[in-house]
């Protein structure tokens, strides 16, 4: 896959659950969805970028689901630095709504 930069970048993604096991993501794309209510406890995303069949970088982000409520949500991660927290509702923590 070819990122912004012009760059040809191979994306790997792994999951590891709460338990210890893992699962490698069928993609080689920049970007996961994560169904929030595969997430039991926690689950820790890691994803290793190749350039050229060189490693690249590695970056990784624990998720938490302490919810539990009928019909689904999810999660994307795309190209991220930093992790935003929100309630089931989309509404961010931060919200002058919630003032």
């Amino acid at each position: 896959m070819t990122n912004v930069e012009g760059l040809i970048l191979t994306y790997h993604w792994v999951k590891y659950e709460s338990d210890g096991s893992s699962t490698i993501i069928d993609t080689r794309t920049n970007t996961i969805q994560v169904n929030a209510s595969d997430i039991v406890e926690s689950a820790r995303y890691e994803c290793t970028v190749y350039y050229e069949d060189e490693l690249y970088g590695t970056a990784a982000i624990t998720l938490y689901n302490s919810l539990t409520m009928e019909g689904s949500y999810h999660i994307e991660i795309e190209n991220s630095t930093q992790v935003f927290k929100y309630n089931e509702d989309g509404v961010s923590p931060a919200s002058s709504s919630l003032a």
